[in-house]
């Protein structure tokens, strides 16, 4: 499967990634196999400033419930990665949701920027490559 992915984003959230009434999701395909992506509540750890993102991904007849982490970072900057809870596989849809979450943080804070990214690029106009937002 690989090492596990993240986005460092140059910029601090000071407010959530995307808007709370929000549950994301997106459906692509990868390898003739159907990729779905659904986003859950929002939680904010206020004394940390770290927001975690719930997600389930479904891989064909493979399903991981996970969640993704916002820390900030000394110097300006929010690392978008897997949270250390349960086992996850980075698996092609985990990298995918990964990338869309950072994407809607781009989105939401437009003043934020790609630092580096291990998930592809993020070239070219903030909005949705692929999929569907909803």
């Amino acid at each position: 499967f690989g090492s596990m992915p993240n986005v460092i984003l140059n910029g601090t959230l000071q407010s959530p990634p995307f808007p709370t009434d929000l549950r994301p999701k997106f459906s692509e395909e990868h390898h003739h196999m159907a990729v779905h992506i659904k986003f859950d509540e929002l939680y904010h750890a206020a004394e940390t400033g770290i927001w975690m993102a719930p997600v389930l991904i479904s891989e064909g007849g493979f399903r991981q419930s996970l969640a993704f982490s916002l820390v900030p970072k000394d110097g300006d900057q929010t690392i978008v990665k897997v949270a250390s809870i349960g086992n996850p596989r980075p698996t092609w849809g985990v990298k995918r949701a990964l990338w869309h979450l950072a994407n809607l943080t781009m989105q939401h804070h437009p003043a934020f920027t790609v630092y580096t990214s291990t998930v592809g690029s993020f070239s070219g106009p903030k909005t949705e490559e692929a999929g569907q937002l909803s």
